[in-house]
């Protein structure tokens, strides 16, 4: 039980240090708003289409842009295939889309990479492999990743706490 406290307490004063201390980009969108930081860097439309076409038009171009290896467009997709918005619902894209983002170090996408794993979406549910992903984005400063991890790891062992840990540290 000790570690598992010493962990929750380090991770509130990280975040009490991040938020304090480090700058804020008060230009950049808010964390967790990929969709519309992607919409207003590639001229897509804001919010999500109405129109059958339009959606179709959506899905065409950031399809070309994930394949061109855009993460932005990678997470985005992968979580249209996740909510079933505008797509088919396929958990099995969805986690191949956000593993890519997550995988080129997009913070966003490993944080929801961590949900998938947390809650077996996509995935075998697995709770080393989301904290470890949880914990990259942490380490990116992604702050709804600070809060995911610390409750995830008030539930593991101490023995998968370690495992999680040491994996987190391998690329």
């Amino acid at each position: 039980m000790w570690p598992a406290v010493a962990v929750i307490l380090v991770g509130v004063v990280t975040v009490i240090l991040i938020k304090f201390l480090l700058p804020q980009d008060k230009t950049a969108p808010a964390a967790g708003n990929v969709l519309a930081a992607t919409d207003q860097r590639y001229g897509l439309p804001n919010g999500t289409p109405t129109d059958p076409k339009d959606f179709a038009a959506l899905v065409s171009k950031l399809q070309q842009l994930a394949e061109s290896g855009d993460t932005g467009a990678m997470i985005r997709l992968g979580l249209m295939h996740k909510d079933g918005v505008g797509v088919l619902q396929d958990f099995g894209r969805a986690a191949t889309w956000i593993q890519k983002a997550a995988d080129r170090g997009h913070s966003e996408a490993m944080l929801e990479l961590g949900r998938l794993y947390r809650d077996g979406v996509g995935f075998e549910a697995d709770a080393v492999l989301a904290y470890v992903w949880f914990n990259r984005a942490a380490a990116a400063l992604n702050m709804d990743a600070v809060r995911e991890r610390e409750d995830l790891a008030s539930e593991m062992t101490p023995e998968q706490l370690r495992s999680a840990q040491e994996l987190s540290a391998k690329t």
